[in-house]
């Protein structure tokens, strides 16, 4: 932990902090989003999404982050990151196509193909990102995806 903790150091104090984004507004994403908020400097939270507004204000208010801002297009979502307001949106594609978010909490969620079967539910099969050691997966889901 002595080399991650020196490298987060490192990252806040050039002001170059790890942005990322939480997919959900429940009570692991209050309880992440708090803590990124209030005891990480080198990480910051920058947008959430939710398929429930109210949800999403819950946790950012919940964190600290008064007056949220909802974005509903791709350069509302970039201009209020760039500007360090806090923001949500309900649609998650924002997220996955954004150039300011450096994680996604849930990628795991964006790189997954669902497919329905009838008589065994759900199906899932997990698609590979083309390198998994990247500390960034350049994988830009499209709608498909997340079916």
């Amino acid at each position: 932990m002595i080399i991650v903790d020196k490298a987060l150091e490192a990252r806040a104090e050039q002001g170059n902090p790890i942005k990322v984004a939480i997919l959900g507004g429940g009570f692991m994403a209050q309880g992440l989003t708090n803590q990124i908020v209030n005891s990480v400097p080198a990480m910051s939270m920058v947008a959430i999404y939710s398929r429930k507004p109210q949800k999403a204000i819950h946790v950012l208010n919940y964190s600290g982050l008064e007056n949220p801002i909802e974005a509903v297009t791709q350069s509302q979502l970039d201009d209020a990151i760039r500007d360090g307001k806090p923001v949500f949106t309900q649609d998650v594609m924002l997220l996955a196509r954004s150039e300011h978010v450096d994680l996604n909490s849930r990628h795991d969620r964006l790189c997954r193909v669902r497919r329905a079967r009838p008589a065994r539910g759900i199906q899932t099969r997990q698609r590979r990102c083309a390198d998994e050691r990247r500390t960034r997966c350049d994988h830009r889901p499209d709608s498909s995806d997340l079916r």
